[in-house]
């Protein structure tokens, strides 16, 4: 039986080992990145690494010969050939660079929501590597915006824990969206919309009229002043509050004086909604004067003691003081 000492024990345990295939995320290869116990040279640079993102091979006898010249003998190769590096760094997909630009551009025109904010990458500016740490953060610089095409340029790069990576210049197409109603079906002139006429979808602001309806708050109980076509969105300067006379209508005209209230029969000279002031003629005195609108059929006018006097023509009393 034989029995190991314990100095070659430790001698065993302390010997240099050569790792095999190893990831790294800095621009050269260690002594330390290769080699178990390497020793007091362990941070020394042997090599220089493959291109981020990318893998290559060392041959094991480059290896050695690069450890000897550091002092490093005797190494337990473990019967490899070769070594594979990989190299990783700070990966930035499309869909993160989207998100940094959306919230550059949201903090420049106070936007809160990520939604209202479309972005679009140019080809050319996707995915991009940098030497940098996995959890570095991106940063967009330089952002210039054209608000009417929505075209920008910005410079992209990360920032290490000590130091800044390389910029790239990325471009495409950046779009504030605004919510605008669409109609689902054809609405004639006079017609009021209902919440099922319409449906909400976010378009590019720079591409929208100005005076576009937003919610259905804006549209619902209003009519239509003209004939809108199925699909088109909805103005507000289309819409109107819906009439309840028409010219040429029969109306009750209610008179008020200080000291009573009375009605006649009247005409409309004007067409209106609830709340408009219009035109209308007193069957009996011809004469013509500006009623508001109660509702269908109905208007009231304010009248002095001296046209009362002037116009009286045989009204019939509601209601005396």
């Amino acid at each position: 039986m034989y029995f190991l000492s314990l100095t070659s024990l430790c001698s065993a345990a302390d010997r240099p080992v050569l790792k095999g295939n190893l990831v790294v995320t800095g621009s050269h290869v260690t002594l330390g990145d290769l080699i178990e116990n390497a020793g007091v040279n362990a941070a020394e640079a042997l090599f220089h690494a493959p291109d981020i993102g990318t893998k290559g091979t060392i041959q094991t006898w480059r290896i050695v010969e690069a450890a000897r010249a550091l002092g490093v003998q005797d190494i337990d190769v473990r019967n490899l050939q070769t070594v594979l590096i990989e190299r990783t760094g700070r990966s930035a997909s499309s869909g993160e660079i989207a998100d940094a630009l959306a919230q550059e551009f949201m903090t420049r025109s106070a936007i809160a929501d990520r939604n209202r904010v479309a972005v679009q990458l140019d080809a050319g500016s996707g995915s991009y590597q940098f030497d940098a740490p996995l959890d570095a953060p991106l940063l967009i610089e330089n952002l210039t915006h054209e608000p009417t095409t929505g075209r920008f340029e910005a410079s992209l790069s990360v920032r290490g824990a000590s130091k800044r990576s390389r910029q790239v210049r990325i471009s495409g197409v950046l779009t504030e969206l605004i919510d605008a109603l669409r109609l689902r079906r054809t609405i004639g002139r006079g017609e009021v919309i209902t919440p099922g006429d319409v449906t909400v979808e976010r378009i590019a602001r720079n591409r929208a009229s100005t005076d576009l309806a937003a919610t259905l708050g804006e549209v619902v109980g209003l009519a239509s002043r003209r004939s809108i076509a199925e699909g088109l969105f909805v103005r507000s300067a289309d819409l109107e509050k819906p009439r309840v006379i028409t010219r040429n209508d029969s109306v009750t005209i209610v008179l008020e004086t200080p000291h009573m209230v009375l009605s006649v029969r009247g005409r409309a000279v004007d067409g209106g909604a609830v709340g408009d002031v219009i035109d209308v003629q007193n069957i009996n005195s011809k004469r013509v004067v500006q009623a508001t609108i109660l509702g269908p059929g109905k208007v009231t006018a304010r009248l002095s003691n001296q046209r009362q006097t002037a116009s009286a023509a045989v009204p019939q009393p509601l209601t005396t003081p």
